[in-house]
């Protein structure tokens, strides 16, 4: 599995997260729960559980920054989430299509917005600073490195013309 990239590995943990989304929304709406809700806390549990996904295998991140991410993750969800229930009402309310399929739809075409924003801003990995042991040569090192002296050599002398 090592050999998938991000946007294959990004697609398992969502597919993952869709099918609880779903199980959760049908829970929710069968116990009479309007769909706009149950679409809202559906996407937030499973929201939840693809984060931990998308950070340890899709993104293959530490435990470093957990909860910074995590708040960054969850703003990504607000704006997804509000893009999914404005599709979901649009397609229940101005298609007449039954709230199940309607947020099965919505979801899978709010994942790449999904995908862009977790990408380039949630789990973005930025380059390490230097630490200060890093930037120091050794002695051996600096000594190696260092120009060494123009002796001899034609030209080099004043008094050689």
């Amino acid at each position: 599995m090592s050999a998938l990239g991000e946007p294959a590995r990004f697609v398992l943990v969502g597919a993952g997260g869709y099918l609880v989304n779903l199980l959760v929304f049908s829970l929710l709406y069968a116990l009479a729960t309007p769909y706009v809700a149950a679409a809202l806390v559906s996407y937030f549990v499973s929201n939840a559980l693809m984060y931990l996904g998308n950070r340890y295998f899709t993104f293959r991140l530490g435990h470093e920054g957990f909860v910074a991410t995590y708040l960054r993750y969850s703003a990504v969800g607000v704006v997804v989430v509000a893009l999914n229930a404005a599709l979901l009402a649009s397609l229940v309310e101005g298609t007449g299509v039954h709230p199940t399929p309607a947020q099965a739809l919505s979801l899978l075409l709010v994942t790449p917005v999904a995908f862009l924003l977790n990408k380039r801003w949630t789990f973005r990995v930025r380059p390490a600073e230097p630490r200060a042991e890093d930037t120091r040569q050794s002695p051996a090192r600096a000594a190696s490195t260092r120009a060494a002296p123009r002796t001899g050599g034609r030209g080099s002398s004043p008094g050689s013309r």
